[in-house]
């Protein structure tokens, strides 16, 4: 009897839970509208309200270009099948370009701007003049660095409206990414066959599932891409090439000048005379140690020419950075071609996601090809392309794996 009473009790907080978490959501809502509204609409975050443009931007365009595909008579053969999803992928990556673009645009517009300038101490008198602070030698202090911030100052009642107007977006784009996680991971598990499952019947939740499912997997997707993309785009192109090159230059430098006098490549002449010339300096060493020590010494000093290298790249890409950071027409197409390179890396990123979410439905772990509909254009091209490309090594691997 009391298992009956439990189970009662737990059913009747499964019908409220979507009741009190509305009431939970309005009242975040508020408080990011009033944390927008003090803080202004240059100050507060545009990272959600772009990511809602990118994705509603997509579905529109995919509902008027999607059956415009051009890609139909490109790829043909055993790529035919990959045309929809291609097209399809063509212009979400459209959609994100241009959203970052109009973020690049808008930012440089209404952000305020940290410029660093100098100027020198100063004193008042007693009459009301300024004058240069001066030690006992009498002479002039070192100039003093100071931040200007331009474009801020106090918000407008217009300013702050829209503050918390974008402030209220980005809360509800992080909130619906919650309860859309929340409601799939429930639905399309195991936990559906618990009491958990008592949560779709009710009509709230219908109408939030059919929306979950339509565009829920092709926001996630957009999202990933968009996260990369835009930290691309904050970082520079210039910015992301010394990234790369104080990360992985010196290591790849001294890598490589170790290896060569070592490979077929010692034969280059310059190579081969900065052996020849290291070899001078062991005389004393026994003649089956001599060529070892040599190359040794050789790739050492090329190592350290080339670290010098690396360094000076990097000093001029530093410079190039802080004089990108003047010129705002110059930081966002700086940012585009950083977001475009880094749209690469985006892409492999959805692969590897949308590969483990084919893994997972196969293996009956999560349901992917249930957590999407028809309309979730983008989410069943890719899963259409995982379930082409896996199923022949799921079958193989997986299938032994689980007979074990």
């Amino acid at each position: 009897m009391s298992s009956l009473y439990g189970i009662l009790a737990m059913t009747d907080v499964i019908h409220k839970l979507p009741t009190y978490m509305l009431i939970a959501f309005a009242g975040i809502l508020l408080i990011a509208f009033i944390i927008g509204f003090v803080k202004g609409f240059r100050k507060v975050a545009w990272g959600g309200f772009y990511w809602l443009l990118a994705g509603i931007g997509f579905i529109v365009a995919y509902q008027f270009l999607g059956k415009k595909n051009p890609l139909t008579s490109v790829l043909t053969g055993k790529f035919a099948n990959t045309a929809n999803f291609a097209w399809a992928f063509v212009l979400a990556l459209g959609c994100i370009l241009v959203s970052l673009l109009l973020y690049g645009i808008f930012g440089a517009i209404f952000r305020p701007r940290e410029v660093v300038a100098k100027e020198r101490d100063e004193e008042m008198d007693e009459y009301g003049f300024t004058y240069e602070d001066e030690w006992e030698n009498d002479k002039i202090t070192d100039n003093q660095e100071i931040i200007i911030v331009k474009g801020g100052g106090k918000p407008k009642f217009f300013g702050r409206l829209a503050g918390g107007f974008m402030c209220a977006v980005n809360a509800a784009a992080l909130l619906a990414v919650v309860t859309a996680v929340f409601l799939l991971v429930i639905r399309e598990t195991a936990f559906y066959r618990g009491y958990m499952g008592a949560m779709f019947d009710i009509p709230l939740v219908k109408i939030a599932m059919l929306y979950i499912k339509a565009y829920a997997l092709d926001f996630f997707t957009i999202g990933i891409i968009m996260l990369i993309a835009y930290k691309g785009y904050k970082t520079g192109f210039v910015g992301s090439a010394r990234a790369i090159l104080a990360t992985f230059g010196v290591i790849a430098v001294v890598v490589a000048a170790f290896a060569l006098p070592f490979t077929k490549l010692n034969s280059f002449h310059f190579i081969k005379n900065l052996i020849i010339r290291c070899d001078g300096l062991y005389t004393r060493v026994k003649p089956e140690f001599r060529g070892v020590f040599a190359k040794l010494t050789a790739g050492a000093l090329m190592a350290i020419a080339g670290a010098i290298v690396v360094l000076i790249i990097n000093f001029i890409l530093k410079k190039a950075t802080d004089g990108i950071g003047e010129s705002n027409g110059v930081r966002v197409i700086d940012g585009i071609l950083a977001a475009i390179l880094y749209l690469i890396i985006g892409a492999a990123v959805v692969a590897v996601f949308w590969a483990i979410l084919y893994l997972l439905d196969y293996c009956g772990i999560f349901y992917t090809s249930d957590a999407f509909s028809e309309n979730s254009f983008l989410s069943k091209e890719f899963f259409k392309v995982a379930e082409t490309y896996l199923k022949n090594f799921a079958d193989k691997y997986l299938l032994q794996l689980k007979a074990k």
